[in-house]
Protein backbone atom coordinates (compact mmCIF):
# COMPACT_ATOMS: atom_id res chain seq x y z
CA UNK A 1 0.00 0.00 0.00
CA UNK A 2 1.18 3.50 -0.89
CA UNK A 3 0.74 6.69 1.12
CA UNK A 4 1.44 10.24 -0.05
CA UNK A 5 1.98 12.91 2.59
CA UNK A 6 1.61 16.56 1.54
CA UNK A 7 1.83 19.76 3.54
CA UNK A 8 -1.18 21.16 1.69
CA UNK A 9 -3.26 20.22 -1.34
CA UNK A 10 -3.87 23.33 -3.45
CA UNK A 11 -6.83 23.58 -5.79
CA UNK A 12 -4.66 23.19 -8.87
CA UNK A 13 -3.41 19.79 -7.65
CA UNK A 14 -6.89 18.31 -7.23
CA UNK A 15 -7.25 16.84 -10.74
CA UNK A 16 -3.78 15.33 -10.59
CA UNK A 17 -4.57 13.31 -7.47
CA UNK A 18 -8.05 12.36 -8.67
CA UNK A 19 -6.69 11.07 -12.00
CA UNK A 20 -3.80 9.29 -10.30
CA UNK A 21 -6.24 7.63 -7.91
CA UNK A 22 -8.06 6.16 -10.91
CA UNK A 23 -4.86 4.40 -12.00
CA UNK A 24 -3.29 3.26 -8.73
CA UNK A 25 -4.52 2.88 -5.18
CA UNK A 26 -3.00 5.13 -2.50
CA UNK A 27 -3.91 7.06 0.62
CA UNK A 28 -3.41 10.83 0.72
CA UNK A 29 -2.68 12.85 3.85
CA UNK A 30 -2.17 16.56 4.44
CA UNK A 31 -1.37 18.66 7.50
CA UNK A 32 -4.22 20.14 9.52
CA UNK A 33 -2.17 23.10 10.81
CA UNK A 34 -0.78 25.41 8.16
CA UNK A 35 0.15 28.28 10.49
CA UNK A 36 3.80 27.88 9.52
CA UNK A 37 2.93 28.01 5.81
CA UNK A 38 1.85 31.65 5.77
CA UNK A 39 3.44 32.19 2.36
CA UNK A 40 0.50 30.20 0.97
CA UNK A 41 -1.91 32.93 2.03
CA UNK A 42 -4.76 33.22 -0.44
CA UNK A 43 -4.30 29.67 -1.69
CA UNK A 44 -7.55 27.85 -2.39
CA UNK A 45 -6.99 24.58 -0.54
CA UNK A 46 -8.78 21.36 -1.48
CA UNK A 47 -9.44 18.40 0.79
CA UNK A 48 -10.72 16.00 -1.91
CA UNK A 49 -10.26 12.49 -0.48
CA UNK A 50 -7.29 13.35 1.73
CA UNK A 51 -7.07 12.65 5.44
CA UNK A 52 -5.60 15.03 8.00
CA UNK A 53 -2.41 14.70 10.02
CA UNK A 54 -2.01 16.39 13.39
CA UNK A 55 1.08 18.55 12.96
CA UNK A 56 2.83 19.90 16.03
CA UNK A 57 5.20 22.85 16.10
CA UNK A 58 8.33 22.64 18.27
CA UNK A 59 10.09 25.97 17.78
CA UNK A 60 11.46 25.78 14.22
CA UNK A 61 10.66 22.10 13.90
CA UNK A 62 7.50 20.16 13.10
CA UNK A 63 6.31 16.75 14.20
CA UNK A 64 3.62 14.22 13.36
CA UNK A 65 3.26 10.56 14.33
CA UNK A 66 5.57 8.59 12.00
CA UNK A 67 4.81 5.15 13.49
CA UNK A 68 1.31 5.08 12.03
CA UNK A 69 2.75 5.29 8.51
CA UNK A 70 5.69 2.97 9.14
CA UNK A 71 3.43 0.21 10.47
CA UNK A 72 0.68 0.49 7.85
CA UNK A 73 2.33 1.29 4.51
CA UNK A 74 5.00 -0.33 2.34
CA UNK A 75 5.73 2.79 0.26
CA UNK A 76 5.78 6.17 2.01
CA UNK A 77 6.12 9.42 0.07
CA UNK A 78 7.13 12.33 2.30
CA UNK A 79 7.62 16.06 1.60
CA UNK A 80 11.30 16.95 1.31
CA UNK A 81 11.28 19.39 4.19
CA UNK A 82 14.21 19.25 6.61
CA UNK A 83 12.38 20.79 9.58
CA UNK A 84 9.83 17.96 9.81
CA UNK A 85 11.49 15.70 12.38
CA UNK A 86 9.10 12.83 11.63
CA UNK A 87 10.59 12.66 8.12
CA UNK A 88 13.92 11.65 9.60
CA UNK A 89 12.35 8.95 11.75
CA UNK A 90 10.59 7.53 8.68
CA UNK A 91 13.82 7.63 6.65
CA UNK A 92 15.91 5.88 9.32
CA UNK A 93 13.38 3.31 10.55
CA UNK A 94 12.29 2.73 6.96
CA UNK A 95 15.69 1.14 6.37
CA UNK A 96 15.22 -1.20 9.33
CA UNK A 97 11.62 -2.11 8.43
CA UNK A 98 12.35 -2.53 4.70
CA UNK A 99 10.04 0.28 3.61
CA UNK A 100 10.22 2.26 0.39
CA UNK A 101 10.63 5.90 1.40
CA UNK A 102 10.40 8.42 -1.43
CA UNK A 103 11.18 12.14 -1.18
CA UNK A 104 8.75 14.45 -2.96
CA UNK A 105 11.04 17.43 -3.32
CA UNK A 106 8.49 20.13 -4.27
CA UNK A 107 11.32 22.03 -5.97
CA UNK A 108 12.76 23.25 -2.67
CA UNK A 109 16.37 22.65 -3.67
CA UNK A 110 16.75 23.79 -7.25
CA UNK A 111 14.69 26.92 -6.60
CA UNK A 112 17.67 28.06 -4.56
CA UNK A 113 20.82 29.53 -6.01
CA UNK A 114 22.96 27.15 -3.92
CA UNK A 115 20.76 24.05 -3.77
CA UNK A 116 23.10 21.61 -1.99
CA UNK A 117 23.29 21.50 1.76
CA UNK A 118 24.12 18.59 4.03
CA UNK A 119 20.53 18.17 5.19
CA UNK A 120 19.06 17.65 1.73
CA UNK A 121 22.02 15.52 0.68
CA UNK A 122 21.48 13.23 3.67
CA UNK A 123 17.72 13.09 3.09
CA UNK A 124 18.13 11.91 -0.50
CA UNK A 125 20.92 9.54 0.52
CA UNK A 126 18.64 7.79 3.03
CA UNK A 127 15.67 7.60 0.67
CA UNK A 128 14.79 4.85 -1.80
CA UNK A 129 13.74 7.27 -4.48
CA UNK A 130 12.85 10.84 -5.32
CA UNK A 131 10.17 12.76 -7.20
CA UNK A 132 11.24 16.02 -8.81
CA UNK A 133 9.29 18.74 -10.52
CA UNK A 134 11.47 19.11 -13.62
CA UNK A 135 14.04 17.18 -15.64
CA UNK A 136 16.65 19.84 -14.95
CA UNK A 137 16.25 19.40 -11.20
CA UNK A 138 16.42 15.61 -11.53
CA UNK A 139 19.58 15.75 -13.65
CA UNK A 140 21.19 17.85 -10.95
CA UNK A 141 20.55 15.22 -8.26
CA UNK A 142 21.25 12.32 -10.61
CA UNK A 143 24.88 13.41 -10.62
CA UNK A 144 24.94 12.94 -6.85
CA UNK A 145 23.03 9.63 -6.78
CA UNK A 146 23.33 7.93 -10.19
CA UNK A 147 21.71 4.67 -9.04
CA UNK A 148 18.76 6.16 -7.16
CA UNK A 149 15.25 5.65 -8.60
CA UNK A 150 14.16 9.13 -9.67
CA UNK A 151 11.45 10.71 -11.72
CA UNK A 152 10.76 14.18 -13.09
CA UNK A 153 7.00 14.25 -13.46
CA UNK A 154 7.05 17.69 -15.13
CA UNK A 155 5.10 19.75 -12.62
CA UNK A 156 2.07 21.34 -14.21
CA UNK A 157 -1.59 22.14 -13.66
CA UNK A 158 -4.79 21.33 -15.48
CA UNK A 159 -6.11 24.41 -17.24
CA UNK A 160 -9.74 24.33 -18.35
CA UNK A 161 -9.61 25.68 -21.90
CA UNK A 162 -13.13 24.75 -23.02
CA UNK A 163 -14.55 28.25 -22.63
CA UNK A 164 -11.34 29.95 -23.77
CA UNK A 165 -11.41 28.01 -27.05
CA UNK A 166 -14.93 29.28 -27.75
CA UNK A 167 -13.95 32.97 -27.52
CA UNK A 168 -13.74 34.95 -30.76
CA UNK A 169 -14.28 38.71 -30.40
CA UNK A 170 -11.46 40.41 -28.45
CA UNK A 171 -12.83 43.90 -29.02
CA UNK A 172 -16.15 42.98 -27.46
CA UNK A 173 -14.48 41.52 -24.37
CA UNK A 174 -12.18 44.54 -24.02
CA UNK A 175 -15.22 46.82 -24.05
CA UNK A 176 -16.85 44.60 -21.41
CA UNK A 177 -13.98 45.30 -19.02
CA UNK A 178 -13.38 48.89 -20.08
CA UNK A 179 -9.93 48.24 -21.52
CA UNK A 180 -9.03 50.28 -24.61
CA UNK A 181 -5.24 49.97 -24.76
CA UNK A 182 -3.58 48.04 -27.58
CA UNK A 183 -0.90 46.23 -25.57
CA UNK A 184 -2.22 44.27 -22.60
CA UNK A 185 -0.02 42.58 -20.00
CA UNK A 186 -1.48 40.19 -17.47
CA UNK A 187 -0.02 39.02 -14.17
CA UNK A 188 -1.69 36.34 -12.05
CA UNK A 189 -0.16 35.21 -8.75
CA UNK A 190 -0.37 35.53 -4.98
CA UNK A 191 1.32 38.64 -3.56
CA UNK A 192 3.01 36.72 -0.79
CA UNK A 193 6.73 36.73 -1.63
CA UNK A 194 9.12 39.64 -2.02
CA UNK A 195 11.01 37.50 -4.55
CA UNK A 196 8.23 38.11 -7.08
CA UNK A 197 9.77 41.55 -7.51
CA UNK A 198 6.66 43.67 -7.28
CA UNK A 199 8.99 46.67 -7.27
CA UNK A 200 9.82 46.00 -10.91
CA UNK A 201 6.13 45.60 -11.73
CA UNK A 202 5.28 48.94 -10.14
CA UNK A 203 8.16 50.73 -11.89
CA UNK A 204 7.10 49.20 -15.20
CA UNK A 205 3.56 50.50 -14.69
CA UNK A 206 4.81 53.95 -13.69
CA UNK A 207 6.95 54.19 -16.83
CA UNK A 208 4.26 52.84 -19.15
CA UNK A 209 2.25 54.68 -21.78
CA UNK A 210 -1.22 54.81 -20.25
CA UNK A 211 -2.81 55.31 -23.68
CA UNK A 212 -1.22 52.22 -25.24
CA UNK A 213 -0.37 49.84 -22.39
CA UNK A 214 -2.73 48.21 -19.89
CA UNK A 215 -1.97 45.86 -17.00
CA UNK A 216 -4.39 43.23 -15.73
CA UNK A 217 -3.70 42.08 -12.17
CA UNK A 218 -5.17 38.89 -10.72
CA UNK A 219 -4.32 37.89 -7.16
CA UNK A 220 -4.27 38.97 -3.55
CA UNK A 221 -1.91 38.81 -0.59
CA UNK A 222 -0.43 40.83 2.24
CA UNK A 223 2.36 42.21 0.02
CA UNK A 224 0.03 43.43 -2.71
CA UNK A 225 0.69 47.05 -3.73
CA UNK A 226 -2.08 49.61 -4.11
CA UNK A 227 -2.84 49.60 -7.83
CA UNK A 228 -5.84 51.95 -7.57
CA UNK A 229 -3.69 55.01 -8.28
CA UNK A 230 -2.82 53.80 -11.79
CA UNK A 231 -5.48 54.45 -14.44
CA UNK A 232 -4.17 51.78 -16.82
CA UNK A 233 -4.18 48.99 -14.21
CA UNK A 234 -7.23 46.73 -13.98
CA UNK A 235 -7.12 44.91 -10.65
CA UNK A 236 -9.44 41.89 -10.34
CA UNK A 237 -8.08 40.51 -7.04
CA UNK A 238 -8.71 36.76 -6.67
CA UNK A 239 -10.60 35.04 -9.48
CA UNK A 240 -11.82 31.46 -9.28
CA UNK A 241 -14.38 31.82 -12.07
CA UNK A 242 -12.56 30.26 -15.01
CA UNK A 243 -14.77 32.09 -17.53
CA UNK A 244 -13.70 35.51 -16.29
CA UNK A 245 -10.07 34.42 -16.11
CA UNK A 246 -10.28 32.94 -19.62
CA UNK A 247 -11.62 36.21 -21.02
CA UNK A 248 -8.85 38.23 -19.38
CA UNK A 249 -6.13 35.95 -20.69
CA UNK A 250 -7.81 35.91 -24.11
CA UNK A 251 -7.52 39.68 -24.55
CA UNK A 252 -3.94 39.85 -23.19
CA UNK A 253 -0.78 39.88 -25.28
CA UNK A 254 1.87 38.85 -22.75
CA UNK A 255 2.14 37.36 -19.30
CA UNK A 256 4.57 39.30 -17.07
CA UNK A 257 6.13 38.33 -13.76
CA UNK A 258 9.63 39.51 -13.01
CA UNK A 259 10.51 37.16 -10.15
CA UNK A 260 9.67 33.81 -8.57
CA UNK A 261 7.82 32.59 -11.61
CA UNK A 262 6.35 29.13 -11.18
CA UNK A 263 3.15 27.42 -12.30
CA UNK A 264 1.78 30.78 -13.39
CA UNK A 265 4.07 30.42 -16.43
CA UNK A 266 2.43 27.09 -17.26
CA UNK A 267 -1.03 28.62 -17.01
CA UNK A 268 0.01 31.52 -19.24
CA UNK A 269 1.40 29.19 -21.92
CA UNK A 270 -1.82 27.14 -21.83
CA UNK A 271 -3.59 30.39 -22.77
CA UNK A 272 -1.15 30.90 -25.69
CA UNK A 273 0.65 33.76 -23.97
CA UNK A 274 4.42 34.30 -24.22
CA UNK A 275 6.01 35.04 -20.85
CA UNK A 276 8.14 38.09 -20.07
CA UNK A 277 10.39 37.73 -17.04
CA UNK A 278 13.87 38.51 -15.76
CA UNK A 279 16.77 36.13 -16.11
CA UNK A 280 17.54 34.09 -13.00
CA UNK A 281 20.40 35.64 -11.05
CA UNK A 282 21.61 36.35 -7.54
CA UNK A 283 19.01 39.13 -7.22
CA UNK A 284 16.21 37.43 -9.16
CA UNK A 285 14.94 34.09 -7.91
CA UNK A 286 12.57 31.75 -9.67
CA UNK A 287 10.86 28.47 -8.97
CA UNK A 288 11.75 25.37 -10.98
CA UNK A 289 9.09 26.01 -13.62
CA UNK A 290 11.28 28.86 -14.86
CA UNK A 291 13.23 26.20 -16.74
CA UNK A 292 10.24 25.51 -19.00
CA UNK A 293 10.88 28.93 -20.52
CA UNK A 294 13.16 29.33 -23.51
CA UNK A 295 14.18 32.81 -24.58
CA UNK A 296 12.78 33.82 -27.98
CA UNK A 297 10.92 30.51 -28.23
CA UNK A 298 8.05 30.71 -25.74
CA UNK A 299 9.28 33.61 -23.64
CA UNK A 300 11.23 36.85 -23.58
CA UNK A 301 13.79 36.68 -20.80
CA UNK A 302 15.25 40.06 -19.92
CA UNK A 303 18.80 40.59 -18.67
CA UNK A 304 17.69 43.78 -16.93
CA UNK A 305 14.35 45.46 -16.34
CA UNK A 306 15.29 48.40 -18.59
CA UNK A 307 14.94 46.06 -21.58
CA UNK A 308 11.20 45.70 -21.03
CA UNK A 309 10.13 48.64 -23.18
CA UNK A 310 11.72 47.31 -26.34
CA UNK A 311 11.20 43.59 -25.63
CA UNK A 312 7.56 43.29 -26.64
CA UNK A 313 7.74 45.60 -29.66
CA UNK A 314 8.25 42.79 -32.12
CA UNK A 315 6.95 41.87 -35.56
CA UNK A 316 3.57 40.16 -35.69
CA UNK A 317 5.16 37.02 -37.20
CA UNK A 318 7.58 36.68 -34.29
CA UNK A 319 4.76 37.22 -31.79
CA UNK A 320 2.70 34.55 -33.51
CA UNK A 321 5.61 32.11 -33.24
CA UNK A 322 6.11 32.90 -29.55
CA UNK A 323 2.40 32.42 -28.89
CA UNK A 324 2.20 29.13 -30.79
CA UNK A 325 5.34 27.79 -29.13
CA UNK A 326 4.00 28.74 -25.69
CA UNK A 327 0.89 26.64 -26.24
CA UNK A 328 2.88 23.76 -27.77
CA UNK A 329 5.07 23.69 -24.66
CA UNK A 330 1.97 23.23 -22.53
CA UNK A 331 0.11 20.90 -24.86
CA UNK A 332 2.97 18.51 -25.69
CA UNK A 333 5.13 18.58 -22.57
CA UNK A 334 3.10 19.95 -19.67
CA UNK A 335 -0.39 18.52 -19.95
CA UNK A 336 -1.79 16.87 -16.83
CA UNK A 337 -2.07 13.44 -18.49
CA UNK A 338 1.70 13.24 -18.89
CA UNK A 339 2.20 14.21 -15.26
CA UNK A 340 -0.21 11.51 -14.06
CA UNK A 341 1.26 8.82 -16.32
CA UNK A 342 4.83 9.67 -15.33
CA UNK A 343 3.96 9.36 -11.65
CA UNK A 344 1.93 6.20 -12.14
CA UNK A 345 4.71 4.40 -14.03
CA UNK A 346 7.22 5.43 -11.40
CA UNK A 347 5.12 4.16 -8.50
CA UNK A 348 4.73 0.79 -10.24
CA UNK A 349 8.46 0.26 -9.66
CA UNK A 350 7.77 0.10 -5.91
CA UNK A 351 4.73 -2.21 -6.02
Amino acid sequence: MIVIIQAVIPHYRENFFLNLKNKINFDLFSFNDLSDYSFREGLNVKNIFSKKINLYQIRKFKWFNPLFFLLKYKTIIIPGELSILANWVILILGKVLNKNVIIWGHGVTYAKKNPINFGHFLMYYLSNGAIFYTSKEMRFWRKKFPNKKMIAYQNTLDVNLSYYNSLIDKKKIKRKYGIRQQNIFISCHRFSRVHRRHDHLINTIINSNIEKEAFIIIGSGKLKPDFSKYSNVFDFNQIYDHKIKSELFFISNFYIQFGWIGLSAVEAMAYHLPVITLRRSFDVRHSVEYFYLKNNYNAIILNKIEEFKSSYKIASKKYSDLSNNAFLTYDKKLNITNMVNNTYNYLLEFK
